[in-house]
């Protein structure tokens, strides 16, 4: 007892007619709706009393929003009889292809006609089932933008391992500390590791939340990522749910390539801290922190398959000759003894944690945003040109560590290497420096290279 008809275009969608297909006039009783309100297909919108007094329900045959409402409470409805105006649902968030608005499998559109978007942008990991089209996407955008900008904040990414903590899972490790923290995960493998937190990591996190809103970006996978989470951050006032771990990652070499699942339009405001400067692909906006090594023999954990950490070669040796020549009860003997020793060892040999980089990286990152903001209140000030950015101001700030320094490498790189592509080179260039391959002097003979 419906129709609908395409009436005008706008930009971003169309205004479709409701109207009244009954062959028999009715009554409007009861009506449910008004201008704004939401239309949900097979909802009811009002009741029908037909002449002879049987009463029906009208329910909706579509999905949108009311724009325009044409009929009023005991109006009487005619065949052709326009009921409301509405805008047909956008389907702006899904969660596994069903629109969160009207509620409709998206799957049973797909032969048919349609004006709205697609939602095809994940921009919650923790919940990557959840899917916005690219026109919420940069409103949500904006609005994290504006937000921060009010605050006076700063998105800051963090790596953990070897950033803020260091984890092996060999029961052999060394040094010992009262601060290692033993665990195991809730996996198949119910494999046990071992963590040191950075000296100072929690009065870090603290002293910076005021400046900066923190992630974590991690290749670390969700069980371990989660547990080290709930160590540092265990009431969730750091980090909340804004975890990016290894299986919400859409490339697991390349960091920079998974920024589109948290900014899908400007990273603007982004700040990143990592020991790892290749997995962001040297990024300007990025701070490469001093890595955090407190186990002996042991990287970053999560380093595309670091499993070996858990038993030495050593060890591996030792145990093949024992079975060759005695049985596998020699391995367990043996293998007992070895780990009692080294625990032992390691029990009467602790050591104090003096890494105390933390308190200097804190520094740096206070100056980035004094430094940020200072740019950002001149450009409101006199409101030309673009905002400044995150990746403008920090390589301005690195450039004044070796400002006004003039170096020369002189027997230090490789023979027919071009120095330029040298990473000495580089990062020398990157601070500032004038880097040159011979010594340079000035027309009176003095020499200009001061290093």
């Amino acid at each position: 007892m419906s129709r609908t008809d395409v009436t005008s275009g706008y930009i971003d969608s169309y205004v479709k007619k409701l109207t009244y297909s009954g062959k028999n006039p009715v009554q409007v009783c009861n009506l449910r709706i008004h201008e704004d309100k939401r239309l949900i297909k097979n909802d009811s919108i009002f009741t029908m009393v037909e002449m002879n007094g049987q009463r029906q329900s009208f329910l909706s045959p579509v999905s949108g929003t009311v724009t325009k409402l044409y009929v009023h409470e005991l109006d009487i409805l005619f065949y052709d009889s326009i009921i409301l105006e509405y805008e047909e649902c956008q389907h702006t968030i899904t969660f596994k292809n069903l629109c969160s608005d009207c509620g409709i499998d998206l799957n049973q559109l797909k032969n048919t006609v349609s004006t709205c978007r697609k939602a095809v942008i994940s921009m919650e990991p923790s919940f990557p089932k959840v899917k916005i089209t690219a026109e919420e996407a940069l409103r949500y955008d904006n609005e994290d933008l504006n937000f921060l900008l009010r605050k006076r904040k700063l998105h800051l990414l963090i790596d953990l391992d070897q950033t803020l903590v260091h984890t092996t899972n060999s029961k052999n490790y060394s040094p010992s500390s009262s601060d290692i923290i033993t665990y195991q995960l809730n996996t198949p493998m119910s494999q046990t590791f071992y963590t040191k937190l950075r000296s100072g990591v929690k009065e870090f996190l603290t002293n910076l939340r005021p400046l900066y809103q923190f992630h974590i970006v991690t290749f670390g996978e969700r069980p371990y990522v989660n547990t080290i989470v709930k160590l540092i951050d265990p009431n969730g006032i750091f980090f909340s749910h804004r975890i990016l771990s290894r299986d919400q990652c859409l490339n697991l070499t390349d960091k920079t390539a998974n920024l589109s699942t948290l900014f899908p339009y400007s990273d603007a405001l982004v700040c990143i801290i990592d020991d790892r400067d290749d997995v962001w692909n040297y990024a300007s906006n990025l701070v490469q922190v001093k890595p955090y090594t407190w186990f002996k023999d042991v990287g970053d954990i999560n380093s595309l398959r670091l499993s070996s950490l858990s038993i030495s070669q050593t060890q591996i040796e030792t145990n093949e000759e024992i079975y060759q020549s005695g049985g596998k009860h020699k391995i367990k003997k043996t293998s007992d003894r070895l780990s009692k020793r080294l625990k032992e060892h390691n029990d009467s040999d602790e050591v104090v944690d003096s890494d105390l980089y933390l308190q200097q990286l804190e520094s740096i990152l206070k100056r980035i945003h004094k430094k940020f903001y200072t740019a950002y209140d001149q450009w409101v000030q006199h409101n030309k040109g673009i905002m400044p950015t995150l990746k403008e101001i920090m390589p301005n700030i690195r450039r004044q560590i070796l400002n006004s320094v003039s170096l020369c490498f002189t027997d230090l790189m490789p023979t027919n290497y071009p120095f330029e592509k040298h990473r000495a080179t580089k990062i020398a260039k990157m601070m500032g420096a004038i880097v040159t391959h011979d010594l340079q002097f000035d027309e009176n003979g003095t020499i200009r290279t001061t290093h």
